[in-house]
């Protein structure tokens, strides 16, 4: 889980938060002066919909990313609670918050 608490003191006085989508710190490449960012990389697993239990059919996964970390000021930190938060619960707090998320593709391979 995704506590901005324990990240803001663990980074101590500077800087922005940089994170995992488990929560734990981590370093990203560059990314755009915005409030929040959200890294992502390509799906490569098969992602399928499924309609009462049966396979219906396949996602386009050129439209789906998997989020794999976070990089967002202390500005954006300082608005939302502090609560053990999953990546989608955290999305929607920033942007509850008035903030949007900037995506930026990193690769894992």
């Amino acid at each position: 889980m995704i506590r901005l608490g324990r990240l803001l003191a663990a980074a101590g006085e500077g800087g922005d938060l940089s994170f995992d989508y488990r929560g734990s710190a981590a370093t990203w490449p560059e990314s755009p002066e915005v409030p929040a960012v959200v890294y992502v990389d390509e799906v490569t697993d098969a992602v399928k919909t499924v309609e009462d239990g049966v396979i219906s059919g396949s996602l386009d996964r050129g439209q789906v990313w998997a989020v794999v970390g976070f990089k967002m000021s202390r500005e954006v930190a300082s608005k939302v609670e502090d609560s053990p938060m999953t990546p989608q619960t955290l999305i929607d707090a920033v942007r509850a918050a008035g903030f949007e998320w900037t995506a930026v593709k990193v690769s894992s391979s």
